[in-house]
């Protein structure tokens, strides 16, 4: 400490000096956690939101048609879609785009030369904060198109629920309008809201999905390629999610040519090189201990990794008669 001795002033010692620096080194670690718990409460909170947003727009969306958007315009993903419209690459997105205001983006795609690929470049590669959770680092993927050159777009970090069963549970079930699972959004889906019998408040609209960084190289060949949260070009299955498994789930999810490396903390893709039967994408996000979750009745909850299976697959189906556990 500073003292006065015969009018003359000292300095700090170099203990006195270490001390203080220790002192603000404690400080700055207790610090530290405390902000970084404080962003990402502010994060999932907006994720929170996000979602309410999804689904007020969904519900519009019934309020106009008198029908809940198809996840897909025919099946699944490649292996399902009916031939006569194999090159319609559509998805629920477009559906809801005039319901969170953008339908500048909307009219961007439909003057695309055609429905499939190439895609509409602009389009793709428009920001949608809506659908993007703050937590997710990767704001940008990549795309192939038809001459396998990759392409930079905009994925969301929100998909749509197709129920708690794979998208196709065996060979051969491709073909017509796909599939009928027993979720809210599927290939060729026309459900209303009195068709979710389970009741709105226990069965899922949306959650949360994670995707790798940015690449440069096509999937053609096995090169890298994630089509988790694609929704510009999503035959390969990655705008939806399946509770087939729970959320952040050690399984890793098996999409059509999903052959990207691992994202941490979340599992890999499992590598599939063609099209793949009992093909799945799984909820997973960046919140610690869990995922934000939008239900059938506008709410959002956080639902914890460690839900039981049997939970977490009554809350994706909407028909099965089963309520979720004291753990939902």
């Amino acid at each position: 400490m500073l003292s006065s001795k015969g009018g003359r002033r000292q300095a700090f010692t170099l203990i006195e000096l270490l001390v203080v620096i220790a002192i603000i080194a404690i400080l700055i670690a207790l610090l530290v956690p405390a902000v970084q718990k404080v962003r990402e409460a502010a994060a999932r909170s907006q994720c929170s939101n996000n979602e309410k947003q999804l689904g007020l727009a969904l519900h519009n969306h019934h309020d106009v048609y008198k029908v809940l958007p198809s996840g897909l315009p025919a099946g699944f993903y490649r292996g399902t879609t009916n031939p006569g419209v194999a090159s319609d690459r559509r998805c629920w997105i477009l559906n809801v785009l005039p319901f969170v205001e953008q339908q500048t983006i909307l009219t961007e795609w439909n003057n695309a030369p055609n429905l499939g690929a190439p895609w509409n470049a602009t389009a793709a590669t428009r920001t949608i904060p809506t659908f993007l959770c703050p937590s997710e680092p990767n704001t940008v993927g990549v795309d192939v198109n038809t001459s396998s050159v990759s392409s930079p777009v905009f994925r969301s970090s929100y998909a749509l629920c197709s129920g708690s069963t794979a998208y196709v549970t065996a060979a051969g079930a491709a073909g017509g309008t796909g599939l009928t699972l027993n979720g809210v959004f599927f290939g060729a889906s026309k459900i209303r809201m009195t068709d979710i019998i389970d009741g709105t408040s226990n069965t899922l609209f949306a959650s949360e999905v994670a995707f790798a960084a940015n690449a440069a190289t096509s999937s053609q060949g096995g090169k890298p390629f994630d089509p988790r949260g694609c929704i510009w070009n999503p035959i390969h299955g990655g705008a939806l999610f399946s509770t087939i498994y729970p959320p952040n789930s050690s399984v890793g999810d098996l999409l059509e040519y999903g052959v990207y490396p691992s994202i941490t903390p979340q599992a890999p893709l499992q590598p599939i090189t063609s099209d793949a039967v009992g093909a799945f994408n799984l909820a997973r996000s960046y919140h610690t201990g869990g995922v934000n979750a939008l239900l059938g009745d506008g709410s959002v909850r956080f639902v914890q990794n460690s839900i039981s299976t049997t939970s977490w697959n009554a809350a994706g189906a909407r028909n099965d008669g089963a309520a979720p556990g004291s753990d939902w």
